[in-house]
């Protein structure tokens, strides 16, 4: 009897499905999702959910503001090391129940990859940058993401001298049929996300033309009278909607800025108030200069720039004060003169009367406030003996000589 030997077929390999982290913690560093107008979205209303062709793959309220933290997600159908692309959708649930039904949402499409599994931990989501939801409309129109980040690749908007034009003074708007639609500020410099867009009058599917208008805010207000500016046409689509993911602006290039800066003088708040130290002007007697006779006058480069009466006992407040011949960022040298206005109805003709020079600075202008008097400390007037003159007879009789005016 032959011996028999029962054999084992062998295992097959099982491979586990490739691993992402699904945070927007990179780093260490938090890359947030934000309200319009810049503010962390909260936990309280927040949702975001991570999607691949149409499946959400994990979903969830913010556990921090603006920050999402989803856990280990492990992708069906991929493989350690495979490159896949998802979209992150936000909204606000006050809105909408679901993305599709929030009219204050907002989408981003990256690229993950190589995803992690097994021993190798799940990759980040470094592709990933902080964006804007935005106010969508129920109709059909046709969208887009609002961003000059096209993939990893930054497409800038760029300052005259070709540096990317600084976050802190650049604004962007965009335009169809020769109306403005969506605009906002920078992100970091050059770069603007902010959110998606739907084009009015556009369909979802089809393809639409819109104009960047870019301009240095610290030249003008608005694009309009900004000396430092410049725009872009192009078409963008195929247009998303609904539950299509936005159109990204692929067509967008490099911006660069022209013109130049003419500086109107760098301001500073006219006050001597600081914070909350109230730094006096003093009568003779060491007490405030009472408001209802006070006067006081600010001098730079020889020139009055800021006069008026005081806003109570020894305060005067001006406002933002521009000085001529100034630029922002400067220093400038400033004389406070003050007087009692029942001895003279000027300065120089007042016998009770003081002054005080002090440096100003740096100062403000543009978008940068103006600062405050800071080195200005409070000083006395002092009082001046009236003044004994000469005296003469003021008549045309010299004597008993009558000497006529004729």
């Amino acid at each position: 009897m032959g011996l028999g030997f029962l054999m084992s077929a062998p295992a097959l390999a099982q491979t586990s499905p490739g691993t992402f982290s699904g945070k927007n913690i990179v780093g260490g560093v938090r890359r947030l999702i934000l309200n319009r107008d810049g503010t962390a979205l909260k936990t309280t209303v927040g949702r975001v959910e991570l999607v691949r062709n149409g499946v959400v793959l994990a979903s969830g309220a913010p556990a921090v503001d603006g920050t999402f933290i989803l856990g280990v997600i492990n992708v069906d159908g991929t493989s350690l090391g495979d490159t896949i692309t998802i979209t992150v959708r936000a909204w606000d649930t006050t809105t909408g129940a679901s993305y599709s039904a929030a009219t204050v949402r907002g989408s981003e499409e990256i690229q993950v990859g190589p995803l992690g599994g097994g021993a190798v931990p799940p990759v980040e989501l470094t592709n990933f940058t902080s964006f804007h939801l935005a106010t969508v409309s129920a109709s059909t129109a046709g969208s887009f993401s609002a961003r000059n980040l096209i993939g990893t690749e930054k497409r800038y908007i760029l300052d005259p001298s070709g540096n990317p034009l600084a976050a802190a003074s650049g604004a962007v708007e965009f335009l169809a049929n020769g109306a403005v639609f969506f605009s906002g500020g920078l992100v970091e410099d050059g770069i603007f996300v902010l959110g998606v867009a739907a084009v009015p009058g556009s369909t979802i599917g089809g393809m639409a033309t819109v104009t960047v208008r870019a301009w240095d805010k610290s030249s003008g207000a608005a694009y309009d009278v900004a000396t430092v500016r410049g725009s872009e046409t192009f078409t963008v689509g195929p247009l998303g909607g609904d539950l299509n993911p936005p159109a990204v602006l692929s067509n967008f290039q490099p911006l660069q800025l022209t013109g130049t800066i003419t500086p109107t003088g760098g301001t500073f708040s006219a006050k001597n108030l600081i914070g909350t130290d109230k730094r006096y002007i003093l009568d003779p007697t060491g007490k405030p200069l009472a408001v209802g006779v006070g006067a006081v006058e600010l001098m730079a480069n020889n020139a009055v720039i800021a006069s008026g009466s005081l806003v109570e006992d020894g305060i005067f407040a001006f406002g933002s004060v521009t000085v001529p011949g100034s630029a922002a960022g400067g220093i400038v040298q400033v004389t406070i003169r003050a007087w009692d206005k029942t001895t003279g109805a000027s300065y120089d003709l007042a016998t009770t009367r003081g002054s005080s020079t002090i440096a100003v600075g740096p100062l403000g202008g543009g978008i940068t406030p103006p600062p405050g008097m800071t080195s200005f400390a409070s000083f006395q007037l002092t009082a001046a003996p009236a003044a004994v003159g000469g005296t003469f007879s003021a008549k045309n009789l010299i004597g008993t000589e009558r000497r006529y005016i004729l």
